[in-house]
């Protein structure tokens, strides 16, 4: 595949540079066209059929002997699809709000997927989690040109990453994102959009990123502005952990090889073993704002509207 890169002049780099505020669509480089991602998909082994042996029969004759089963079909390899239920953010009033810190410490790492089903273009929805005290907040967004942001500021003030997806303007489907960076590394940064490799880099620094926010914003920025309009499922964010995510084992704990989501467990430790920073998930059987409930490590937050259930899922 081919991965479209900018590098940035080495006066971006230094310890005094700064990123505008997050959740506005500033420095956007364009992707190359046309990415290439591998699949990868495994044949299950064929079922034997069992083989049972007739009763003796009486003094007439002697009992029947049966066939053996058919052998089963080969199963698809990797990890198997999950249903899960998607939520809708109606952009006008809903959002989550935590006015506490996430308890996570600064760190260079940081690993994350979302399904979503986009309605609002052409304009900036942040994603989050969008911190507060700072004129360069932490961020995921999508742009006002639709394309997937994964934007940190650096401990310290200034930027850390700045990563982007190609555009998604398709309104009839779900998508997936996931993404992964240890700064520490220039060869650890990825980000898939449906399985395939999608990323621009626009900035990335070896540095800590700034996780200590005192108030956070979810589908918003930490003051409830820029909402998110569209449907979303299986947000799970891991501040502090990174995953290769070129390892094709790996993105599948988090989208099958069948391109639809997995069990990532109840507080959504499946993928690394350790319960995420933020795991948002609404299960079979319960209202659409109870996927407001964290079930990861990061603490609770408040949901500010009211949220209405997904007609479609991503696992339909």
């Amino acid at each position: 595949f081919r991965v479209a890169r900018q590098s940035l002049p080495a006066a971006a780099l230094v310890a005094g540079s700064t990123l505008l505020a997050a959740c506005l669509d500033v420095g956007e480089v364009q992707p190359a066209d046309g990415s290439g991602g591998v699949v990868a998909s495994g044949g299950g082994t064929a079922g034997t059929g069992a083989v049972s042996t007739g009763g003796t029969g009486g003094t007439a004759g002697t009992g029947a002997v049966s066939t053996g089963g058919a052998g089963g079909a080969g199963g698809a390899g990797g990890v198997p699809a999950f249903p899960v239920l998607g939520v809708v953010f109606d952009g006008v009033t809903d959002w989550l709000d935590r006015k506490a810190p996430l308890g996570t410490a600064d760190s260079k790492q940081v690993t994350g997927s979302i399904w979503f089903k986009r309605v609002g273009l052409g304009s900036t929805y942040c994603i989050g989690p969008e911190a507060a005290g700072s004129g360069s907040p932490n961020a995921l967004e999508w742009t006002a040109s639709d394309r997937f942001r994964v934007v940190w500021r650096r401990a310290g003030g200034g930027v850390a990453v700045d990563l982007y997806s190609a555009a998604v303007t398709d309104t009839a489907s779900w998508h997936h994102v996931m993404f992964s960076a240890d700064l520490s590394d220039q060869g650890k940064r990825h980000l898939y959009l449906d399985g395939v490799p999608s990323i621009t880099v626009n900035f990335y620094s070896d540095t800590l990123m700034d996780n200590t926010g005192n108030q956070w914003g979810l589908f918003a920025d930490n003051g409830g502005d820029a909402k998110y309009n569209g449907e979303v499922a299986e947000m799970w964010l891991a501040l502090g952990s990174y995953l290769d995510l070129s390892q094709p084992a790996l993105r599948e704990q988090f989208r099958s090889a069948a391109g639809q989501p997995v069990n990532l467990g109840p507080d959504g430790s499946l993928p690394t073993g350790t319960a995420p920073t933020i795991y948002l998930s609404l299960r079979a059987g319960q209202p659409a704002n109870a996927f407001a409930a964290n079930r990861g490590n990061g603490g609770g937050f408040l949901l500010q509207g009211e949220l209405q259930a997904s007609q479609t899922s991503p696992s339909d």
